[in-house]
């Protein structure tokens, strides 16, 4: 049996809506073989018996565990020297396979490799790439970073040897475990970005990314470990702090917005000062309304706050929340 020239990891919960599109994206790429393993996270909807259907797929089983741990699982199961993760509802290109893993092969300095993504909806309409939202970098990305995501997951390609030797994926997190591994790996090595759109990022209801206020809370704690970890005399550490203090003003925000004063004030409660900031002035102008105006008055005026569409897609109930 020739090895794979990848390895991918499917994490799936509830996802017989789309993981079959995922599978036979990764089927029809133009170079490979590609091993594919899914690992079922405590599905109830049918998803078990749909990626049976693909007597090419190795199927985990596993109770309600978290993202985290099912794809730690099917990187166990990988026999690839290069392994990547691909969400239930994404799709890879044809040429994915053909390009990023060599470029990583072909450069064994570099940590990992990414490209862009076109972004979809539910129903497969395409709504530009991520590139419109996400400024790409290449080399030494660490403190970049620090200040902003940019690393789509559906696109990262990696060495199962790295990978391993970094523990792979948090499992504590549930938000942000692939940004806690971008990190890691970019501290100490260089990440390239290859200027191709190589797959389809979907956004629907059911996106980890609308759930806002979990997402900010762990974005908080992450940075915190970032800075943490940081000798007092790097330069770095400044910049993760303030990063962290921007997201608490994010996170106050998103609990201004459903008219919860007490826990905004609760976000801030770290932030060691006030920031001058959009957001900030939002913040302070949001918490005196909540105290100054009657109860009712300031709930009804806190549904009209503005908002920010996910990746520009509305699309379900709170699509449009980040």
């Amino acid at each position: 049996m020739l090895k794979p020239i990848v390895s991918v990891g499917i994490a799936t919960h509830n996802g017989a809506a789309f993981i079959g599109e995922a599978i036979e994206s990764l089927l029809a790429q133009t170079a490979g073989p590609v091993q594919i393993t899914v690992v079922d996270d405590g599905s109830t909807d049918g998803t078990p018996d749909l990626v049976g259907r693909y007597p090419q797929v190795e199927l985990i089983q596993q109770s309600r565990q978290g993202v985290s741990k099912a794809r730690n699982r099917a990187a166990q199961r990988a026999h690839s020297d290069v392994i990547a993760f691909l969400d239930q509802d994404d799709i890879w290109e044809p040429t994915l396979a053909a390009t990023l893993p060599r470029r990583l092969l072909e450069n064994p300095d570099l940590g990992l490799v990414y490209a862009d993504s076109t972004i979809i909806d539910d129903h497969g309409v395409e709504h530009g790439t991520r590139a419109n939202f996400l400024d790409y970098k290449s080399g030494n990305v660490f403190a970049a970073l620090i200040r902003a995501n940019f690393i789509p997951i559906e696109t990262t390609v990696l060495r199962r040897e790295l990978f391993e030797r970094l523990g792979g994926f948090n499992e504590n997190l549930s938000f942000l475990e692939d940004l806690d591994l971008c990190l890691r790996i970019a501290k100490h090595h260089p990440v390239e970005f290859v200027s191709e759109v190589l797959a389809r990022y979907r956004i629907h209801d059911r996106n980890v990314s609308h759930q806002i206020e979990g997402l900010l809370s762990e974005y908080v704690d992450l940075l915190h470990g970032v800075a943490d970890s940081l000798a007092e005399n790097d330069p770095l550490k400044k910049l993760a702090r303030s990063q962290e203090k921007r997201r608490r003003y994010e996170l106050a925000w998103q609990r201004i917005r459903r008219g919860d004063r007490v826990a905004a004030s609760l976000a801030l409660a770290g932030s060691g000062g006030r920031v001058f900031s959009p957001t900030a002035l939002k913040v302070s102008f949001g918490q005196l309304m909540l105290r100054c105006l009657p109860k009712k008055t300031a709930a009804k005026i806190c549904t009209f706050l503005p908002r920010r569409q996910l990746y520009g897609v509305a699309n379900g109930k709170e699509s449009n929340n980040f």
